[in-house]
């Protein structure tokens, strides 16, 4: 996944709770490896962000899929990011494992 593909899933899958309700774990994977190898791009975070709620309802299988995959601990320094959501405000933070 290149970023403007990140960005062009986060177009296709914004306010559409069908689709994000579909997305498989394999995608989720990819983008959280993508985040591991090419670093804390915006548009990476922002398309889990995406999956995570749609038309104003959390969809707990997206948000299953990436809280698993985010602190499963295949690599030897793993980045866990948490999304926090505050109004308007999008704030970031990560922790490495010891």
């Amino acid at each position: 996944m290149q970023l403007l593909e990140a960005e062009t899933l986060c177009m296709l899958f914004h306010e559409n709770a069908a689709l994000c309700s579909e997305v498989t774990e394999r995608v989720v994977q990819h983008c959280v490896h993508c985040i591991e190898t090419d670093g804390r791009h915006m548009q990476y975070l922002k398309f889990l962000q995406t999956i995570v709620k749609s038309e104003n309802t959390y969809i707990r299988k997206c948000q299953d899929m990436v809280m698993s995959e985010v602190r499963r601990d295949t690599h030897t320094h793993t980045l866990i990011y948490l999304v926090l959501r505050s109004g308007d405000c999008v704030y970031y933070s990560y922790a490495m494992p010891c």
